[in-house]
This record gives structure tokens, sequence and C-alpha cells, in this order.
């Protein structure tokens, strides 16, 4: 065994070999250390392929191959590190660089973390979940046991933003408008337009300094606000005509704008009592919909909801979207994608109360599918059995289901 000795005050000289000079040795290490165990758990070629990559034949050089475009988020995920904390241990961690299928030197280390960012939307423009899944099930099948049995539930994958109130977004909006007409003013030289906007600051942050706000003041506030955007916008769009025909605003300004517009008609309409449908709740994220979940905890969450099914802890994605969406619908479309993506009968499903509605007690008991629901109707035969294998189901479903949710949202970035 060799003997571990420490640089700094070591009167012996320790030679270090590049990986390049000694690659079998680093390499064998590599693959059997736990990131080498997933790297070799994953079907690299037929991923690529999904995802329709390929190395650009025109320009300059990509310095990530397709490979390591998707092994650096799926490092991303497994490590839990910012872009730039990633860059700077891919620079140091020969193993990193192995995963990624990239040789950095040391003298030329990487520098610009957004480019992580730039392959993440090149991978999010690109992705098709189910051709990824059906990869991923045909490669792992051979490994997996009772791929006959699916545990099935709903989360919400929250996005990253403030608690929203109607007084918060208005004024972030009322913010976002008065910036755009200093910046227009500013390159047109001229006088910017009177209002009301350093008053309404210095009453939204007295508002926004108290502990209890009653419905009376929220509202008086929400009225001011509505008037003073009203007000910018009006003034923006009169100095917007005095730009030159050649002027060239980004596409961000745009839908920026065009989600405000659609604030003001949503927020008019909530104060005058109405009801409001698809519901923007940030200016910066206007796809994003609250999710009503009814837990004791957390009523309301703003994020993805996704239908899951795991089949032997493999959780894979039933359907996913920013709107609400009733999961107790969807029993008859996972078992279909189950049995499409394991080539197996379902036999076994579990899954909570909002499954166990009859149109799917029908479904299952006409396909001989034993389910995790509490029985009705008359007691069969073998009930006792039967009542053996749905807590079972129930308990699986409670534990490992739940718990699968717990380890994505706390250790893979999902929280």
């Amino acid at each position: 065994m060799t003997k571990i000795r420490k640089i700094l005050g070591s009167a012996i000289p320790i030679n270090f070999y590049s990986k390049e000079e000694n690659f079998d040795i680093y390499w064998q290490s590599f693959l059997s250390s736990r990131l080498g165990e997933i790297y070799q758990s994953i079907p690299w070629q037929e991923l690529i392929e999904s995802f329709h990559l390929q190395d650009s034949k025109k320009g300059r050089e990509s310095i990530f191959s397709p490979r390591g475009k998707i092994a650096l988020q799926i490092l991303k995920s497994y490590t839990g590190l910012s872009d730039r904390a990633l860059v700077e241990r891919l620079n140091s961690d020969y193993q990193f660089q192995f995963f990624c299928d990239v040789s950095i030197s040391v003298e030329s280390p990487l520098k610009c973390h957004k480019i992580l960012s730039d392959i993440r939307t090149e991978l999010g423009l690109k992705l098709n979940i189910q051709s990824s899944q059906e990869v991923l099930s045909n490669f792992w099948k051979p490994y997996m046991t009772d791929i006959d049995e699916v545990l099935e539930d709903a989360t919400c994958y929250e996005s990253s933003m403030r608690y929203p109130t109607d007084a918060k977004l208005l004024w972030e909006a009322n913010e976002w408008i008065f910036k755009q007409i200093n910046v227009f003013c500013k390159t047109l030289k001229i006088r910017k337009p009177r209002n009301k906007y350093g008053e309404q600051k210095s009453k939204q942050l007295s508002f926004s300094k108290k502990k209890r706000k009653t419905k009376k003041q929220t509202k008086k506030r929400i009225k001011s606000l509505l008037y003073l955007l009203n007000k910018l916008l009006k003034q923006l769009s009169d100095i917007m005509e005095l730009l030159p025909y050649d002027t060239i605003l980004s596409n961000v300004y745009f839908d920026r704008l065009d989600a405000i517009l659609t604030i003001v008609e949503q927020q008019e309409q909530l104060y005058k009592g109405e009801k409001v449908k698809d519901r923007i709740v940030s200016i910066d994220k206007a796809y994003i919909r609250p999710i009503v979940r009814g837990k004791e905890s957390k009523r309301v969450e703003f994020g993805a909801k996704a239908n899951i099914i795991q089949v032997d802890g493999i959780n894979m994605i039933d359907h996913i979207s920013f709107n609400a969406f009733n999961e107790g619908i969807r029993l008859e479309e996972t078992i279909t994608l189950s049995e499409n993506l394991f080539k197996v009968k379902v036999k076994k499903i579990a899954g909570d109360n909002i499954y166990a509605n009859n149109n799917n007690r029908s479904f299952c008991t006409k396909n001989g599918i034993i389910t995790s629901f509490v029985k009705k109707g008359k007691r069969a035969k073998d009930e006792e059995e039967l009542e053996q294998v749905r807590k079972k189901l129930a308990t699986k479903r409670a534990t490992k289901m739940e718990g699968a949710f717990g380890t994505q949202k706390n250790h893979y970035g999902l929280n």
C-alpha cells in the first residue's frame, strides 16, 4: 500500500504526473469511484440521439461535446453546486472532467460560468421527456425487478420566487415601467414626464413595513398602484412613439411589457371582485400559475405540477404543467406509460385517495389490476389476502414515493 505523504513540510520530493501521461491509472480510478458508477449507468449515445445533438461543423469548435453537455446537467443536479462553483470544481477535478468528456489544462482553465446556462437553455429547447424516458427505461430494464408494480403520485416542483401578493406584483410592474421611461428619456435626451412615482415609493415602503395589513389598507394601496401604473404605461407609450424607426428592442422587453399589460387587466378585475383565469403572479416568470395543493403547511404552491409514476425506485414523468390539473383522471394514462416503457403488463398500482374514483376502479377491475384503494362493495372470498396486498402497496407509496420526492427536493435541486 502506498504511503500517504503531506506535500507541505515533506523532505522527499513528490513527482506529479498528469492524467495524459498516466491515463489508464486515472481512468480506472474514475470508473471505480461513485461518480464512475453513475457514468457507466447512463446510455450516453442513445441520450444524445434523443436530444438530436451533434458536433457543429461550422464556426468555432465547441468546448463541450454533445455527451459533455448532457453530463454537465447531470453533474449539476448530483453535486448541487452553483454554475460558478461547478466550473471551479471542473477546472481542478479530473473525475469531473472524465465525466463531462473534456480535458481542461491547468494553464487555461474555464473562466466563464455562463456557458452552463447557455447549454441548459439549448438542452431545454431540445428535450423530449417521452423519448428520453424510453431510452433510460430500455437501458435499465434488465437490472430492475417488480416492473409490473406501479406507484403513482403528484407533486409540485416550486420555482424560486418571492411569495406573490397583489401589492408586490403591482409595485414591481411600476418599478420596471418607471425604469424604462428613464432609459428612453436619457437616450432621447428629453425631459422626464411628471408623475407620483416618488410619493408612491415612500407609501409602498411604509405599507411593506407593516406587520399587519387590513383589507381596507391593502385595497387602498392596490387602487393607488393601479392608477400609477396606468399613468406610467400611458407615458411610456407616448415616449416610445418618439423613438427612431430603426430602434431595435429585445423580445424580452416586449414579453415583459405584455405580461404587465395583462397584469393590469387581471388586477382591475380582481379589484372589482371578479374571478381571473390564468392569473399571472410574477412579471419575471409570467408562465407560473398558483397551484392549490391543500396542504396544512402550504396551501398554495408556485411552480410546475407533475404526475409521477415510480417503478422499482425509478421515477418517470407522466405529465408536467405549470397550469393546475386533476391527477386523479390520469391513472389510465400512467398505466399505459408504464407498459410502453417497460413492455410488461401492470398487475399492481398504488395511489392516494384522489385516484380512487369509480372510473379508475372499474378500469383496474376490468384489467385485473390490484390497487391500494379502500375496498367498496361486497367482500370477496380472498378478501384477507387482498387486504394485505393493499396495505403493502399503500405503505410503499407513502414511504418510497414520498421519500423520492423529498430526496429530489432536498438533494437534487428541485426545491
